[in-house]
């Protein structure tokens, strides 16, 4: 019975989720026909329906605005036919797909049935298949030769400016000429070609950990990752910046110069650096602080307490002693990086990272009635553990804090 309850129960939520839906959006859109936004109103009152065909408000509205919306478009497409818009075409072929969307939007919904007016609410929808393919090629058309004109420079934006053309041209016909062999082409000369440069500092070892080291890697290895997500990103192997190391008798831990670091970015054909370096690195040794507590109030008990008898009035006075210990300890690393254009030393970017791992522990012990206690408290009761976060372990945690917090703000300056 109670399962049959639990289903009634989520399907009375579920109807009043739908039914909230359609209303917010038949409210947005009535809100957009009154301001004369025709296709934005039949968009929100085809979701409006999408949520709730039952919608009878909903079904008067987009009786209205559809053939308004489908009247704005086809405006649209004349006025663009009679523009010289470097991409007249791709705003054509734009606007009858928006005129197949919001058919293939209606033709999808079940039967709208108006109960108060009794009858089926019906819309005309026209399909303009021949034009729109007439359309697409044209668009891909100007898309492709758009991208040409770009493609002969030098300058890396100019160049993701082609690349965006190209892309735009095969979205309207697949496969359209050689666009994909033109973006295959040009990308890598419109990508940063980003090479990763630790400065010396004084933490190579730390505490026989080698931080420099394992920052790098890490870094080196976040910062790769992110380059998956970055379409004009490419970072230099780590492999052909040892090679380079090799032939100019350097060691990567020990790099100090500024022209040693463009050097070495020239010979890796990168065109951005990125360096960083440990600043500071602190620990905390484990520390408990003690708080002492003396308590004394009245509880009063409950009919079913086998005490309650026992006091007058009920109340039952109750003292303690209670004894609050927190053992902490901690690792803080900073660290700063800059970013480089190497063609003109221009920085790019620099920021700083702090970061701080923090082990916590807290246990309370009493003297007197368990009353005085707080239910956080009760909670914290005799659970003292010999168990702390040893300083490599702590150090583990803060690097790793770092290298995200680095290569984090250090993609951000990346496409």
């Amino acid at each position: 019975m109670k399962k049959i309850q639990h289903i009634m129960l989520f399907a009375a939520a579920a109807l009043l989720t739908v039914s909230c839906a359609s209303t917010r959006y038949y409210k947005q859109a009535d809100e957009q026909f009154q301001r004369g936004n025709h296709v934005e109103a039949a968009d929100l009152v085809l979701s409006s329906l999408q949520a709730n065909h039952k919608n009878q408000d909903a079904m008067l509205l987009l009786k209205k605005v559809f053939p308004l919306a489908m009247d704005r478009l086809s405006a649209d497409i004349d006025e663009a036919r009679s523009g010289n818009d470097e991409f007249k075409w791709s705003t054509i072929a734009d606007t009858y797909a928006k005129i197949h969307q919001l058919n293939d939007r209606y033709s999808g919904l079940p039967v709208l049935y108006h109960k108060k007016q009794k009858r089926e609410i019906t819309l005309q929808t026209t399909y303009y298949t021949t034009e729109y393919a007439q359309a697409k090629e044209k668009a891909a058309e100007e898309q492709y030769r758009a991208g040409m004109s770009l493609s002969s420079g030098d300058n890396k934006e100019q160049l993701r400016s082609a690349i965006f053309r190209f892309e735009k041209a095969l979205a309207y016909v697949n496969n359209y000429k050689n666009s994909k062999d033109m973006i295959n082409n040009l990308t890598n000369a419109a990508s940063d070609i980003v090479l990763l440069l630790p400065e010396q500092s004084y933490y190579r070892m730390y505490r026989h950990w080698p931080l420099d080291e394992t920052v790098y890697n890490d870094l080196q290895a976040d910062l790769f990752q992110g380059t998956k997500k970055k379409k004009f990103m490419k970072l230099v192997d780590r492999d052909n910046l040892d090679l380079i190391l090799k032939q100019q008798q350097l060691v990567l831990t020990g790099l100090t110069s500024s022209d040693t670091f463009m050097t070495i970015g020239e010979l890796t054909n990168a065109d951005t650096l990125v360096t960083y370096s440990i600043n500071a690195v602190d620990y905390d040794e484990p520390d408990t602080v003690t708080t002492k507590s003396d308590r004394d109030k009245v509880v009063n008990l409950d009919k079913n307490d086998p005490e309650y008898d026992n006091y007058d009035n009920h109340k039952k006075p109750v003292t303690g002693t209670v004894y609050r210990f927190t053992r902490s300890s901690s690792v803080a690393i900073r660290a700063a990086y800059k970013i480089v254009n190497i063609n003109n030393s221009e920085i790019i970017d620099s920021d700083t990272s702090d970061v701080r791992a923090e082990f916590v522990l807290e246990w309370v012990e009493l003297e007197g009635d368990e009353e005085v206690l707080s239910s956080e408290e009760k909670r914290l009761l005799n659970t003292y553990t010999t168990e702390d976060k040893s300083f490599v372990e702590l150090l583990a945690e803060a690097e790793k804090m770092l290298v995200e917090d680095l290569a984090k703000k250090i993609l951000k300056n990346f496409n």
